[in-house]
């Protein structure tokens, strides 16, 4: 459920381009024994506000957008112990991170 919820908000950036067209990359890689995962996309990126804000329950940057998905997102993979971020890109748009203990 994590997973979908950031892929939504990613899908849901890429909405608000018109000038080229939005792209969602997923990449994995093992880093001193965890698997990253990294969803990116090339949307507009975050605001500062919304930075602040995103695990905010009921706080949301969209017309129809209830404010829970983020909130789900901490809370689930809170309760598994992993650690996570999410963040501007450098490269634009925003980039959600996620480190799981290698076996």
């Amino acid at each position: 459920q994590a997973l979908i919820n950031i892929l939504r908000n990613a899908a849901d950036a890429l909405a608000q381009r018109h000038d080229t067209p939005g792209i969602i990359r997923i990449s994995a890689s093992e880093e001193q024994r965890q698997l990253q995962l990294e969803i990116a996309d090339n949307g507009p990126g975050l605001s500062p506000g919304a930075l602040e804000n995103l695990f905010t329950p009921f706080f949301t940057t969209r017309p129809n957008g209830q404010g829970i998905g983020l909130t789900l997102v901490r809370d689930i993979l809170g309760n598994h112990g992993l650690r996570f971020t999410l963040e501007n890109s450098s490269e634009g748009g925003a980039v959600f991170r996620l480190w799981i203990p290698a076996a």
